[in-house]
C-alpha cells in the first residue's frame, strides 16, 4: 500500500528503518521480503535433500549400471550453468510463478552435490567388514541400513 505512513522519514522509533518515498515502513518491507526468501529456501532445501539422500542411497547401494546413470545425470548438472537455467526457465512459466514454483525449481537443480556426498558415505559403509559379515548372516538390506544409521535401533537390536 502507498502513502500509509509518512514520506521520506528517517529511522525513528515509530519507524525503525524509516520510509520511503511512496509512504511505505522500510522495516515491514524487509520483513515481508525475508519471509518470502525463507519460505522459498525452506521448500527447496527439503526437497532438495529428499532427492540427495534417494539419489545417493540408491546410487551408493546398487553401484553398476544404476550408480553410472544417476552420477551422470548428478554430474550434467553440477556443469550447467545454473543461473542462466533458472532464469530462463523462470521467464518460460512467469505467468505460474510463484514461492513454491521457485522453491521446486531451486530443489531441482540443487541435489546433486549433496547427492555425491551421500554415494560416498554409503559406498564407504557398502565395503566395511560389518556390513559384509552382517549380510552373509541374512540380515535383510532394510534391517541393516536402519541399524547402521539409527542408534537407538542399534542398541535394541543388538544381540544379548
Amino acid at each position: 500500500m502507498w502513502g500509509v505512513v509518512p514520506r521520506d522519514l528517517k529511522p525513528s522509533a515509530e519507524y525503525w528503518l524509516g520510509t520511503n518515498s511512496k509512504g511505505q515502513d522500510v522495516f515491514w518491507q524487509a520483513t515481508f521480503a525475508v519471509r518470502n526468501s525463507l519460505i522459498v529456501a525452506l521448500i527447496a532445501a527439503v526437497v532438495s535433500r529428499v532427492i540427495a539422500v534417494l539419489v545417493g542411497m540408491i546410487a551408493g547401494y546398487k553401484g553398476k549400471g544404476t550408480d553410472r546413470v544417476l552420477m551422470f545425470i548428478s554430474d550434467c548438472l553440477l556443469v550447467m550453468p545454473l543461473f542462466l537455467i533458472l532464469v530462463l526457465l523462470a521467464m518460460l512459466v512467469r505467468d505460474k510463478m510463484n514461492l513454491v514454483t521457485l522453491g521446486l525449481l531451486l530443489a531441482f537443480f540443487g541435489w546433486a552435490w549433496d547427492a555425491r556426498v551421500i554415494r560416498s558415505q554409503v559406498l564407504s559403509l557398502r565395503e566395511r567388514e560389518f556390513t559384509q559379515t552382517a549380510l552373509l548372516s541374512g540380515t535383510g538390506t532394510l534391517p541393516l541400513v536402519l541399524r547402521s544409521t539409527c542408534p537407538g535401533l542399534r542398541r535394541s537390536c543388538s544381540p544379548p
